[in-house]
């Protein structure tokens, strides 16, 4: 069983929300690892996500739960902190997004 009609339209409304956030521009479709040269890319991050990704899960009907959503979506901030050095532009970008996220996934949930 997967998540139910309302759900996925709240999951989509969430994601609605954190793409139009102009810091998501980094996060909207898969990283191009060869065209940026980040060979190293695939070692470090073993499940590569973005967002385009998570709402064509949603839409597959992917998600059984809430969480497996939720943790996808954690996933994408996870990979950046994990492969991009703490201060970096990128690494700040991401906690902002995150910050962001975290502030509409509690609204989301109330």
């Amino acid at each position: 069983m997967s998540l139910s009609k309302d759900q996925i339209q709240s999951c989509t409304q969430l994601l609605d929300t954190i793409c139009a956030d102009p810091n998501a521009q980094p996060f909207l479709e898969p990283v191009d690892w060869q065209e940026l040269d980040l060979i190293d890319y695939p070692k470090i991050i073993k499940t590569p996500m973005d967002l385009s990704t998570v709402r064509s899960n949603l839409l597959k009907g992917e998600f059984q739960t809430l969480d497996q959503f939720i943790a996808q979506i954690q996933l994408i901030w996870d990979n950046c902190k994990l492969y991009n050095m703490a201060g970096s532009v990128i690494y700040k970008i991401c906690e902002r997004m995150e910050r962001t996220y975290n502030r509409e996934l509690n609204k989301f949930k109330t």
